[in-house]
């Protein structure tokens, strides 16, 4: 995608910012928006944690918990900056299972001369970034983006745009039933998902168009009223699958009116962290 967005005329004359969540958490995705000259801003794992790309600066927190600082290192794979950190506090060694082309092989990655000269790098700094939210937590950040170009309190609102992503994401796997695959083999998986992804772009269309229905009965009431997606979601796979010959367009919308829901702003829930249970292949001895 980066790729395709530097070789595209389209997006010259403007600052495309590459946004990702904990999951790209990578110093090769990094380097190569660097490279390429695109901005990008990354949602790490919190530097408190223990894990990720931020975990070795928080030493760097001001009195609020905060950062707000440019890490210029040198990445290599050799090992010996791991063994002797207080002779190369410069360096940081990454792992060669995590390929990376833009960081040189290293004749010393496992055994091999201590000369500091035979120590192949590539040097590379970004921007970290730590705020509080407002339930108490803290978010870290790692962006190519100066000051100049994004100030610390507008880096809330540039990752508040992208909670869109966050709820369409959880619309695909719970309401429209991407969280499990049917089949175990890949290519039957793959064409399970790329089905979900289609069926919740025909939702989507659905939703907008209803929309307008949905303005005008929170017009006449106190409260903002928004139509469930889950009930959508649900009507429209009996009607696309032919189950229920009694589901008719007319039908799906005097339901989903009736089952219009009030916005409740602030509203907020306990997330519930559950571990993935065993699959058993019980059922394969019958």
């Amino acid at each position: 995608m980066m790729n395709r967005i530097a070789a595209s005329d389209r997006y010259k004359g403007y600052m495309v910012i590459i946004t990702c969540d904990r999951g790209y958490e990578s110093f090769y995705l990094m380097m190569l928006a660097d490279s390429l000259g695109l901005k990008y801003c990354f949602r790490v794992h919190d530097a408190g944690s223990g894990v990720g790309i931020a975990s070795r600066y928080m030493g760097l927190c001001d009195d609020k918990g905060c950062i707000d600082a440019v890490i210029d290192k040198k990445y290599t794979y050799c090992c010996f900056v791991e063994k002797e950190k207080d002779k190369y506090p410069d360096y940081v060694l990454c792992h060669r299972e995590n390929y990376n082309p833009f960081i040189p092989p290293s004749p010393n990655s496992q055994h091999g001369s201590r000369r500091a000269g035979l120590i192949s790098f590539h040097p590379f700094s970004f921007r970290l970034i730590r705020f509080p939210l407002g339930n108490g937590d803290f978010e870290t950040l790692v962006t190519n983006l100066s000051n100049d170009e994004l100030g610390f309190t507008e880096f809330k609102a540039l990752y508040h745009m992208r909670w869109g992503i966050e709820t369409s994401f959880r619309q695909l796997k719970y309401d429209d039933c991407a969280s499990f695959m049917h089949s175990r083999k890949k290519n039957v998986a793959i064409g399970e998902m790329i089905l979900s992804m289609v069926f919740h772009n025909i939702c989507t269309m659905v939703l907008m168009l209803l929309a307008e229905k949905a303005h005008q009965y929170s017009a006449h009431h106190a409260l903002l009223y928004r139509i469930s997606y889950s009930d959508l979601a649900s009507t429209l796979r009996l009607f696309i699958s032919g189950r229920s010959p009694t589901i008719t367009i007319d039908k799906i919308v005097r339901e989903l009116l009736i089952t219009l829901q009030p916005v409740r702003n602030g509203r907020s829930f306990i997330r519930v962290i559950v571990n993935h249970p065993f699959v058993p292949f019980i059922y394969r001895a019958a």
